[in-house]
């Protein structure tokens, strides 16, 4: 698991076409809850930033 901030990640319309469904809903609900950070699954954040990377360049 890796600690995220959630205003960088949730709101950032570029990452969800990449962005893991269960990524998403602990984004979410955290937002919901007024949590500055969350815990999400460390490999697939790592895979989804890796696909953000290659979709941008």
């Amino acid at each position: 698991m890796i600690e995220i901030e959630v205003l960088k990640y949730y709101g950032n319309t570029a990452l969800y076409s990449v962005m893991p469904p269960s990524i998403f809903d602990n984004l979410e609900t955290a937002a919901l809850n007024n949590q500055k950070t969350c815990f999400v699954d460390k490999a697939l954040f790592d895979k989804m930033m890796s696909d953000y990377y290659l979709k941008m360049n």
